[in-house]
Protein backbone atom coordinates (compact mmCIF):
# COMPACT_ATOMS: atom_id res chain seq x y z
CA UNK A 1 0.00 0.00 0.00
CA UNK A 2 0.99 3.01 -0.62
CA UNK A 3 0.78 6.54 0.83
CA UNK A 4 -1.48 7.86 -1.48
CA UNK A 5 -3.56 4.55 -0.64
CA UNK A 6 -3.21 5.49 2.92
CA UNK A 7 -4.31 8.92 2.77
CA UNK A 8 -7.12 8.01 0.67
CA UNK A 9 -8.41 5.53 3.67
CA UNK A 10 -7.59 8.05 6.27
CA UNK A 11 -9.86 10.79 3.71
CA UNK A 12 -12.52 7.99 3.99
CA UNK A 13 -12.35 7.24 7.85
CA UNK A 14 -12.05 11.31 8.64
CA UNK A 15 -15.13 12.01 5.96
CA UNK A 16 -16.74 8.79 7.70
CA UNK A 17 -15.85 10.31 11.13
CA UNK A 18 -17.13 13.55 9.77
CA UNK A 19 -20.31 12.65 8.77
CA UNK A 20 -21.12 10.44 11.98
CA UNK A 21 -20.29 13.36 13.99
CA UNK A 22 -22.86 15.71 11.95
CA UNK A 23 -25.30 12.71 12.02
CA UNK A 24 -25.04 13.20 15.57
CA UNK A 25 -24.66 17.08 15.96
CA UNK A 26 -27.96 16.71 13.41
CA UNK A 27 -29.44 14.13 16.35
CA UNK A 28 -28.41 16.53 18.97
CA UNK A 29 -29.65 19.44 17.36
CA UNK A 30 -33.16 17.91 17.31
CA UNK A 31 -33.10 16.50 20.02
CA UNK A 32 -31.92 20.30 21.47
CA UNK A 33 -34.47 21.70 19.59
CA UNK A 34 -37.43 19.00 20.64
CA UNK A 35 -36.26 20.28 24.75
CA UNK A 36 -36.13 23.61 23.50
CA UNK A 37 -40.04 23.69 22.10
CA UNK A 38 -40.88 21.24 25.16
CA UNK A 39 -39.42 23.83 27.52
CA UNK A 40 -41.10 27.00 25.42
CA UNK A 41 -44.56 24.80 25.57
CA UNK A 42 -44.03 23.93 29.75
CA UNK A 43 -43.19 27.76 29.79
CA UNK A 44 -46.30 29.21 28.06
CA UNK A 45 -48.32 26.32 30.12
CA UNK A 46 -46.77 27.94 33.32
CA UNK A 47 -47.92 31.46 32.48
CA UNK A 48 -51.59 29.73 31.42
CA UNK A 49 -51.55 28.28 34.90
CA UNK A 50 -49.99 31.08 36.71
CA UNK A 51 -52.98 33.28 34.69
CA UNK A 52 -55.74 31.01 35.81
CA UNK A 53 -54.73 30.85 39.49
CA UNK A 54 -54.54 34.64 39.64
CA UNK A 55 -58.37 34.04 38.29
CA UNK A 56 -58.94 32.22 40.81
CA UNK A 57 -57.67 34.07 43.41
CA UNK A 58 -59.73 37.22 41.90
CA UNK A 59 -62.87 35.16 42.57
CA UNK A 60 -62.18 33.57 45.58
CA UNK A 61 -61.42 37.14 46.87
CA UNK A 62 -64.50 38.21 45.16
CA UNK A 63 -66.48 35.64 46.53
CA UNK A 64 -65.46 36.35 49.96
CA UNK A 65 -66.18 39.52 49.45
CA UNK A 66 -69.96 38.74 48.44
CA UNK A 67 -70.08 36.43 51.41
CA UNK A 68 -69.08 39.20 53.93
CA UNK A 69 -71.97 40.88 51.98
CA UNK A 70 -74.38 38.93 52.29
CA UNK A 71 -73.55 37.87 55.80
CA UNK A 72 -73.64 41.51 56.52
CA UNK A 73 -76.94 42.07 54.90
CA UNK A 74 -78.36 39.14 56.60
CA UNK A 75 -77.19 40.69 60.02
CA UNK A 76 -78.55 43.77 59.38
CA UNK A 77 -82.24 42.23 58.29
CA UNK A 78 -82.33 39.97 61.26
CA UNK A 79 -81.27 43.27 63.82
CA UNK A 80 -83.88 45.24 62.17
CA UNK A 81 -86.28 42.57 62.62
CA UNK A 82 -85.20 41.73 66.25
CA UNK A 83 -86.08 46.09 66.49
CA UNK A 84 -89.34 45.21 65.34
CA UNK A 85 -90.06 42.78 67.67
CA UNK A 86 -88.63 44.23 70.07
CA UNK A 87 -90.32 47.91 69.27
CA UNK A 88 -93.87 45.93 68.93
CA UNK A 89 -93.22 44.09 72.55
CA UNK A 90 -92.87 47.27 73.91
CA UNK A 91 -95.68 48.68 72.55
CA UNK A 92 -97.70 45.95 73.91
CA UNK A 93 -96.55 45.97 77.01
CA UNK A 94 -97.75 49.83 77.19
CA UNK A 95 -101.00 49.21 75.94
CA UNK A 96 -101.45 46.84 78.55
CA UNK A 97 -99.96 48.62 81.26
CA UNK A 98 -102.19 51.45 80.03
CA UNK A 99 -105.38 49.19 79.92
CA UNK A 100 -104.49 47.38 83.42
CA UNK A 101 -104.38 51.06 84.88
CA UNK A 102 -107.73 51.86 82.85
CA UNK A 103 -109.33 49.23 84.76
CA UNK A 104 -107.50 49.38 88.10
CA UNK A 105 -108.75 53.28 88.00
CA UNK A 106 -112.40 52.12 87.03
CA UNK A 107 -112.62 49.65 89.46
CA UNK A 108 -111.48 51.99 92.23
CA UNK A 109 -114.28 54.62 91.01
CA UNK A 110 -116.67 51.57 90.93
CA UNK A 111 -115.74 50.50 94.27
CA UNK A 112 -115.99 54.34 95.67
CA UNK A 113 -119.43 53.90 94.06
CA UNK A 114 -120.56 50.47 95.55
CA UNK A 115 -119.10 51.69 98.72
CA UNK A 116 -121.32 54.73 98.89
CA UNK A 117 -124.38 53.47 97.79
CA UNK A 118 -123.80 50.53 100.39
CA UNK A 119 -123.21 53.29 102.99
CA UNK A 120 -125.96 54.89 101.85
CA UNK A 121 -127.71 51.77 102.64
CA UNK A 122 -126.44 51.05 105.70
CA UNK A 123 -127.45 55.05 106.83
CA UNK A 124 -130.56 54.20 105.82
CA UNK A 125 -131.33 50.98 107.59
CA UNK A 126 -129.63 52.78 110.95
CA UNK A 127 -132.49 55.27 110.39
CA UNK A 128 -135.15 52.42 109.42
CA UNK A 129 -134.11 50.38 112.67
CA UNK A 130 -133.61 53.50 114.40
CA UNK A 131 -137.29 54.33 113.82
CA UNK A 132 -138.32 50.73 114.22
CA UNK A 133 -136.92 50.82 117.77
CA UNK A 134 -138.69 54.07 118.61
CA UNK A 135 -141.89 52.50 117.43
CA UNK A 136 -141.75 49.39 119.03
CA UNK A 137 -140.93 51.39 122.42
CA UNK A 138 -143.75 53.65 121.71
CA UNK A 139 -146.27 50.41 121.01
CA UNK A 140 -144.70 49.14 124.33
CA UNK A 141 -145.42 51.64 126.01
CA UNK A 142 -148.71 52.21 125.34
CA UNK A 143 -149.63 48.36 125.45
CA UNK A 144 -148.22 48.62 129.07
CA UNK A 145 -150.42 51.81 129.41
CA UNK A 146 -153.47 50.13 127.94
CA UNK A 147 -152.19 47.16 129.89
CA UNK A 148 -152.47 48.93 133.11
CA UNK A 149 -155.26 50.42 132.31
CA UNK A 150 -157.18 47.19 132.04
CA UNK A 151 -155.90 45.90 135.10
CA UNK A 152 -156.76 49.06 136.86
CA UNK A 153 -160.05 48.88 135.65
Amino acid sequence: MDEKDLVDRQHRQTQAERDELQQELAALGSGKGAFIDEKHRLEVRIVQLEEELEKEQINTELTGDKHKKLAMAVEKVNNQKAETVRNNLERQNRELREKLEENEEFGKRKSRTMFGALEEKVHALKEQLDDEVREKQNISRTVRTLDKRLRDE
